[in-house]
């Protein structure tokens, strides 16, 4: 396969969010997606001590890094899953041991304001700490880092947590 080269698909844009329909407002910095795969390497000793002659695929993950630059209820709310909010001002933070994660899952959309292509995660969830600075001369940004997890409404997908697809926003 040759893939043409063409400067059409090279992108500088900005993206909108949303998270379970919601619209997650302004972000501010790189929104990055993970990829990962994970494997195990198969190991022989005749062509050297523990030399690797194949992996073997485990399984293939995605986290999504977002940097929220609106700081307010509603925003947090949703990067803080396990929050219950109190007449629309105010948040009250924690949760109990063995919160299942995918039980606060909703679906991701990562979609770029140019129309290029988007990503789809059809059930994901923050489940990494978030860090709010409050600086004087800097603004305070809060990275919600989401995990992606295989679609439990879609045993056909066989593992898949992410989607790209045609945009349907731009």
């Amino acid at each position: 396969m040759s893939v043409n080269k063409t400067t059409t698909n090279v992108i500088a844009t900005t993206c909108e969010i949303k998270f379970g329909g919601v619209t997650l407002g302004h972000t501010q910095g790189a929104i990055t997606v993970n990829i990962s795969k994970n494997s195990f390497d198969v190991l022989v000793n005749d062509f050297g001590p523990n030399l690797p002659v194949t992996k073997t695929s485990l399984g293939t993950g995605a986290t999504i890094e977002i940097p929220l630059a609106q700081y307010d209820v509603d925003v947090l709310l949703e990067a803080i899953p396990e929050g219950v909010a109190v007449s629309g001002t105010s948040l009250y933070i924690g949760d109990t041991t063995g919160t299942n994660f995918l039980d606060l899952a909703k679906e991701l959309i990562v979609a770029p304001k140019d129309g290029s292509p988007q990503w789809r995660f059809p059930a994901a969830a923050v489940t990494e700490e978030l860090s709010i600075p409050f600086q004087l001369d800097e603004q305070t940004i809060i990275t919600a880092t989401f995990t992606a997890f295989p679609d439990p409404n879609n045993p056909s997908a066989s593992g898949s947590v992410a989607k790209m697809e045609p945009n349907q926003f731009f």
